[in-house]
């Protein structure tokens, strides 16, 4: 192949995977039984995928992961990014399961904790609760420094 002009190397120097501990914030765990979360980074772009459980007596409040593995990028042109995974639900209640049309995932710009939304059919938002030993999978891309 041939080098792309200015292009200084081909070489791969900036790659690492591992295992991610899901934390929630205060008011709130993640189980260590039937949770697992994998991470990989390449250069700047960093794949976490899993799945975690709520752990029993959550306290209300929005549900919430914190201490990514590597912080999401703030973008240079609006001061802000945003990135969307996708999520698959075991065990959890919604607020209106009449109006969800889907949950998802977030990173916010500069941010080290992902929020979960559930889109409702006319396109506003609401914040997914803390639910009891309710799983999650889920699997999000997203850009680092």
């Amino acid at each position: 192949l041939a080098n792309h002009a200015g292009m200084s190397s081909e070489l791969l120097d900036d790659y690492e995977e591992g295992i991610w501990t899901a934390v929630q914030p205060s008011g709130g765990s993640v189980a260590t039984a039937g949770s697992i979360m994998n991470y990989h980074k390449v250069g700047m772009i960093v794949l976490l995928n899993g799945q975690f459980r709520q752990s029993t007596s959550q306290t209300s409040g929005n549900l919430q992961l914190t201490t990514l593995p590597f912080a999401c990028k703030t973008s240079l042109t609006n001061n802000n990014a945003l990135t969307i995974g996708c999520v698959r639900l075991y065990q959890q209640d919604l607020a209106d399961i009449d109006t969800v049309a889907g949950v998802l995932c977030n990173i916010e710009g500069g941010a080290n904790t992902m929020q979960f939304l559930e889109i409702n059919d006319n396109a506003a938002t609401t914040s997914v609760q803390r639910d009891d030993n309710a799983y999650m999978a889920i699997g999000i891309t997203y850009p680092t420094v």
